[in-house]
């Protein structure tokens, strides 16, 4: 926590600096504003030249980062919890596990169809004798925040059949308990982009994912 913090803070210095260096006054600057020179109103305009934004843009910043910086290492962490709790290397067969116990969650709980369909694709693809409790601890600490970038990682040193293993399997989940809903085909959307697959790569289940 401390380097993410000693980063955050760094970084938040050189953005200052620069701000600060871009802020003062040229020899260009100290003309009057009139009611029609640039896009904003007189009084707008004023006001933005007499408050000190560079505080408040390097505050914004600095609190931008750390979110970012923390929340890129409690991901981390899930994940090595999830290796641990799956007993898997980083590789194809964990990744197709640990997209479906993501894909296990649904309305904010885990279901447990969906759960139980893991289970068994699980078992088939790794040769573990996995207990339905492995895989639900898993999904308890999985990414709870879908965001863009969650299964970029899941695509690195993968070929273009695990990828669509991994795709598959995470369809067939879903799909345990009835037909996809729309959280469900947002939720296919990112996984597809993480992977880096398209239309084409997906052929007839292609329907399922809306770009």
């Amino acid at each position: 926590m401390l380097s993410i913090l000693k980063a955050s803070l760094m970084l938040t210095l050189k953005v200052s600096a620069a701000l600060i260096f871009l802020s003062r006054p040229t020899a260009a600057q100290g003309v009057v504003i009139s009611d029609t020179d640039g896009f904003l109103p007189r009084p707008v305009a004023m006001w933005a030249q007499s408050v000190q934004l560079v505080p408040w843009i390097s505050g914004g910043l600095a609190i931008a980062t750390v979110i970012t910086l923390v929340g890129r290492s409690f991901r981390r962490k899930r994940k090595a919890w999830r290796l641990a709790v799956l007993g898997l290397r980083d590789g194809p067969r964990f990744r197709a596990v640990d997209a479906m116990v993501h894909a296990a969650w649904s309305g904010g709980q885990i279901n447990e169809a969906r759960l139980e369909r893991a289970l068994e694709i699980a078992r088939n693809t790794t040769a573990m004798d996995y207990e339905l409790e492995h895989l639900r601890e898993a999904a308890m600490r999985a990414d709870r925040f879908i965001l863009p970038m969650n299964f970029h990682w899941m695509a690195r040193d993968l070929c273009h059949n695990e990828k669509l293993v991994i795709f598959n399997s995470v369809v067939s989940v879903l799909l345990a308990d009835g037909a996809l809903t729309q959280a469900d085909k947002a939720f296919l959307r990112v996984l597809t982009r993480g992977l880096g697959l398209n239309r084409a790569d997906l052929r007839d289940l292609s329907k399922l994912v809306p770009h």
